[in-house]
């Protein structure tokens, strides 16, 4: 049974009473519409039943049906946003993490041009196993590498930032899934871990600082992400 339906039947008794049942529920209905569809205020809205209503001499009927059909109007509407929102809420979020323990350096370049030159030096020790990441953009070009592969280049130009390690979400993730990286990100914030993210087509990476990397394990296994290391394939129970 529909919400305009329940609430009809429970009219049924009172509105015979009086002989005004088909007034009654119109002016009900409306009540409802109007409220769903128009931020009038409720005396506005009355004045426009006046005529019709005060042909039959139930102003009063009509008034209290289509206040009544506003207030369940908005009680239904806030109690269907609540239950979704608590359905949102309880969902259950839970992700398959892997720690590489690699650490990691992140270097940025002034111009793709200066990369380059270096690239092939930068380059020589990568394997197929190799975490290697190269983003060009306008106005950079950063690249993360193991910091094993990294030879010092003395230019006042080239930044670097070591000491990451690396957090991978266990892919292949599809594009259509949402919030997954905000979760991750807000789990983390709450520790006061600061993150470095690379998302790739597969699946994102999300670095942190070596020190940080215990809080970081306990904090995504306390929110119910399976976290284990990648070399080893433990799972890591909390508190250790």
């Amino acid at each position: 049974m529909s919400a305009l339906s329940t609430a009809f039947e429970a009219w049924r008794t009172q509105s015979t009473e009086d002989g005004t049942l088909a007034d009654m529920f119109s002016a009900w209905k409306a009540g409802v519409g109007h409220a769903a569809s128009s931020t009038d205020t409720l005396t506005t809205a009355f004045e426009s039943w006046k005529s019709a209503a005060n042909a039959n001499g139930i102003v009063s009927d009509v008034f209290s049906a289509w206040k009544a059909g506003i207030a369940f109007s908005t009680s239904e509407e806030t109690k269907s946003t609540k239950e979704t929102k608590d359905t949102k809420s309880t969902t259950p979020f839970s992700l398959k993490l892997a720690i590489i323990s690699d650490p990691l350096i992140v270097v940025r370049f002034p111009t793709l041009q200066l990369y380059s030159k270096h690239a092939a030096g930068m380059l020589e020790k990568a394997t197929s196993e190799s975490f290697y990441s190269v983003t060009v953009t306008p106005t950079e070009t950063s690249v993360v590498i193991s910091e094993s592969y990294y030879n010092p280049i003395n230019n006042p130009e080239i930044k670097i930032e070591n000491g990451w390690v690396t957090i991978r979400v266990e892919g292949p993730l599809d594009f259509s899934l949402v919030g997954i990286l905000s979760k991750l990100a807000s789990t983390l914030a709450d520790v006061n871990v600061s993150i470095f993210v690379i998302s790739t087509y597969d699946t994102d990476y999300i670095l942190v600082k070596s020190k940080d990397l215990d809080t970081a394990k306990k904090a995504l296994t306390k929110a119910g992400h399976v976290v284990f290391n990648a070399e080893e394939e433990e799972k890591i129970v909390p508190g250790e």
